[in-house]
């Protein structure tokens, strides 16, 4: 009687167990789709972000003129006269000694 008691006792730890190992295993399941379902929709975003980013790539480079570009060239041009006066107050300070 001892050896039966035992052994429902083994099979009952057992089949919970196996249960709440399941009920995990089934809980990540759900979370690991959520979780690349996300991602599929992050990367669909982001896909359709680059298309419009090279479609404006592309009318940038067809016309130089955009104000982007004229942007650009007014800080370059600004940074370097700039640099400029920062050469010329140093010839000017060594040219007086």
């Amino acid at each position: 009687m001892n050896s039966i008691s035992e052994s429902n006792l083994f099979f009952l730890i057992t089949s919970a167990s196996v249960i709440v190992i399941s009920a995990v295993a089934l809980v990540a399941l759900v979370y690991t789709v959520r979780i690349l379902r996300d991602i599929r929709n992050i990367t669909k975003y982001l896909q359709s972000g680059a298309s419009e980013l090279v479609e404006v790539l592309q009318k940038i480079l067809k016309n130089p003129k955009t104000p982007i570009v004229e942007l650009a060239t007014l800080v370059v041009g600004f940074l370097r006269a700039r640099k400029e006066k920062k050469t010329r107050k140093r010839k000017t300070a060594s040219s007086k000694e």
